[in-house]
């Protein structure tokens, strides 16, 4: 009876033991940055959710110019200056 117990406990561990290691897999870190290493695909999703996520407004920025409320003639004369 002792014999088949311990037949059986170590047939359990035995299980265990190698059922444990089948379904084990390495963890392998990848960072999201692709200045750090990451995907270079995620660099437009990260600067798109970062400008998503800017409420620092600066006060004395200028808006952006549509391009019609230019002043052609000052445009020309920083033309020829060029």
């Amino acid at each position: 009876m002792k014999t088949n117990l311990y037949a059986l406990v170590g047939a359990f561990l035995t299980y265990m033991a190698v059922s444990g290691s089948a379904l084990a897999q390495d963890m392998v870190y990848e960072p999201k940055n692709p200045a750090f290493g990451g995907n270079t695909f995620n660099y437009l999703w990260l600067q798109s959710s970062a400008t998503a996520q800017d409420k620092l407004k600066d006060p004395d920025a200028e808006s952006p110019s549509s391009g019609f409320d230019r002043d052609p003639l000052q445009d020309f004369t920083d033309n020829l200056n060029r």
